[in-house]
């Protein structure tokens, strides 16, 4: 991942309009979770199955593929689907490495250059919405799917969520989860729940893994 921050701009501006100058957020809309552990600074949630409109964007950096996703995620929930219907903005806005066998056989990176990466960027849908009700986007390339329950490992940190300061926060929680012998079950993803007006010490951000849980258990031979 490149220069998160850059590319997560646009999608962020929309985001401010739900904070208060003084960074004091108003209630926005994000998945229900059951907190089942907390460890050594991270915990494990429970997520309940919710919905979210994704875009697979095939580019040779993750700014260029940013400025294109969140204009056309955007533009979805804003109005520009088949019932001509406008839908509230949600937390978190979650970025990714897309698999890149899966996503190619997408409609959005179908014209991706021989240097490209491929890149995911995801909105939750409002729970009010089923897959049946939600609106039917106009651009083939977002692909509307329902997350099922799962376990997730969360790390939290406020500030910056930069290039490096994401890779220093997703190795923190990589070696925590190998010391505690959980096992990862995806690849690891920036949620961002905050405009850029709000100041950075109350920020939250977050590097979120699916995990199996509970653990397995070993015995140790004799």
């Amino acid at each position: 991942m490149n220069r998160l921050a850059r590319h997560l701009t646009p999608v962020l501006v929309i985001l401010s309009c739900g904070a208060l100058p003084t960074g004091e957020a108003v209630a926005i809309e994000e998945p229900p979770y059951t907190v089942v552990d907390k460890r050594n600074g991270y915990e494990i949630r429970r997520y309940e199955p919710y919905i979210v409109a994704e875009l697979d964007v095939a580019a040779n950096s993750e700014r260029e593929a940013g400025g294109n996703a969140f204009r056309v995620l955007a533009a979805y929930i804003f109005g520009d689907n088949r019932q001509r219907t406008k839908m509230a903005m949600t937390v978190p806005v979650e970025t990714s490495a897309a698999d890149t066998a899966v996503a190619m056989s997408m409609t959005a990176p179908a014209e991706a250059r021989a240097d490209d990466s491929i890149f995911t960027y995801a909105f939750v849908m409002e729970r009010k919405y089923t897959l049946d009700s939600l609106p039917e986007p106009l651009d083939s390339r977002i692909r509307i799917r329902e997350r099922s329950a799962r376990h997730v490992a969360a790390l939290r940190f406020s500030g910056s969520a930069r290039q490096a300061a994401y890779d220093r926060r997703r190795t923190e929680l990589a070696l925590a989860l190998r010391a505690d012998r959980i096992t990862p079950v995806s690849g690891y993803s920036l949620a961002r729940y905050n405009g850029p007006y709000t100041p950075p010490f109350l920020r939250r951000n977050e590097v979120l893994v699916d995990i199996d849980w509970p653990p397995q258990k070993t015995t140790a031979s004799r």
